[in-house]
């Protein structure tokens, strides 16, 4: 049997912002890489011009994939904290006005 649950909710706050700062600073990167994949396009002629804006257009597919999976872990981590925190306050609430 497991004990009962037990989280700190200010600290599951703090990594929901952490890993939401995470996912700006890796969508600012993808920006900047992106940047620099396009300004080398030009370089390349004939079929591995077409090659390698499918390959970018991969790979840029795959980061935006990745930051927002960052940005969903820190919207249900914050969720989460903030749900427990306010089923905790609940049951203390009711707990101390149970009129014994």
């Amino acid at each position: 049997m497991t004990g009962p649950m037990q989280a700190d909710v200010v600290a599951q706050a703090a990594s929901a912002k952490t890993i939401s700062g995470l996912a700006d600073q890796a969508q600012a990167l993808i920006g900047q890489l992106q940047g620099e994949v396009d300004a080398t396009q030009a370089i390349w002629q004939g079929g591995g011009h077409a090659a390698f804006a499918v390959g970018s257009a991969d790979i840029h597919a795959q980061l935006q994939k990745g930051q927002a999976a960052m940005q969903e872990v820190s919207f249900k981590l914050g969720k989460s904290g903030t749900g427990y925190g306010s089923t905790d306050d609940q049951n203390a609430a009711s707990l101390g006005s149970t009129g014994l």
